[in-house]
């Protein structure tokens, strides 16, 4: 219970602190960006139901997600999130106790900004969302190939992926990148409070942009024949995007390897920070 009472605290100072409602007026303005056109595109293919199940296709847009990735580094940069009332919040908890609210609060807010991703991938056509287990028609039309219809010239103003549409449906895909990002962005997050606490100031922030822009250049080299598939392997961003995993014959991992390796990223992430807490002069790091 002191735990999440240390969690609630850390979303109780949200409410003061302007970085975080700015950084949410720039994810808002750029996943507007990306698919606010798509009920006028979908209108224009006469047809009346759009599914919400466009996030999985977000990492086509190579500079907007990582922008998007950035944001969310930039969101979490101060972790473990230490103010002066954090300082009486230590004194009255213990180190373990209020270390593990920070590492819920961060676990939070890294499913909260997943779940804000796909439902800014929706929002702005809502009137004609179908809600539907499956891809539907507007996003097959978008490949530039209609299961029913055949081709269409019109352009898709979002980049669909025919690699992610094959044998999965819409939700399932879709909960897939949701679980997925929310465990990269934890450990993303994590491997910055881990270098807040035993490091100097900067160097997290550093490593898991290094993490981010890995991810950027092998999804930017993935139409060419020679670029370094094996690096994905140990790309845990690109782990995230279903069009960089599953193809075997390519070298590339699946997407259960991603999942589970994640997961156990994450947890050994949660062992570090809980197991040596306790050695951490905290005051020492203000």
């Amino acid at each position: 219970m002191k735990a999440l009472k240390c969690c609630k605290i850390n979303f109780l100072q949200i409410r003061t602190n302007w970085k975080y409602w700015i950084c949410l007026a720039f994810v808002v303005l750029q996943m507007w960006s990306i698919t606010g056109d798509m009920g006028a595109y979908a209108q224009a293919l006469h047809y009346p139901h759009v599914a919400p199940w466009l996030l999985p296709h977000l990492p086509a847009f190579i500079q907007k997600y990582t922008v998007l990735l950035i944001i969310f580094l930039v969101l979490v940069s101060d972790a473990p999130f230490r103010t002066a009332q954090q300082q009486l919040v230590i004194q009255r908890v213990g180190k373990r106790k209020w270390i593990i609210g920070q590492l819920l609060f961060l676990f939070a807010m890294s499913v909260l900004y997943s779940l804000l991703l796909w439902l800014l991938s929706w929002i702005f056509y809502a009137p004609m969302v179908e809600w539907t287990p499956e891809w539907g028609k507007v996003i097959f039309s978008s490949t530039n190939y209609d299961l029913t219809s055949g081709i269409t010239e019109m352009v898709s103003p979002v980049i669909i992926t025919k690699e992610i549409l094959m044998n999965t449906t819409g939700l399932a895909a879709t909960a897939h990148m949701v679980l997925v990002q929310a465990l990269v962005c934890f450990f993303l997050g994590g491997l910055i409070l881990i270098c807040n606490l035993w490091l100097r100031s900067g160097v997290g922030p550093f490593l898991s942009g290094a993490f981010v822009m890995e991810a950027f250049f092998l999804r930017a080299n993935a139409m060419w024949n020679d670029h370094p598939t094996w690096l994905t392997w140990a790309s845990p961003v690109s782990w995230v995007d279903r069009s960089m995993m599953d193809h075997t014959n390519q070298g590339l991992p699946s997407s259960a390897y991603g999942l589970w390796m994640i997961l156990a990223l994450c947890l050994a992430e949660v062992l570090v920070v809980v197991g040596t807490i306790h050695k951490c002069d905290i005051a020492a790091k203000e």
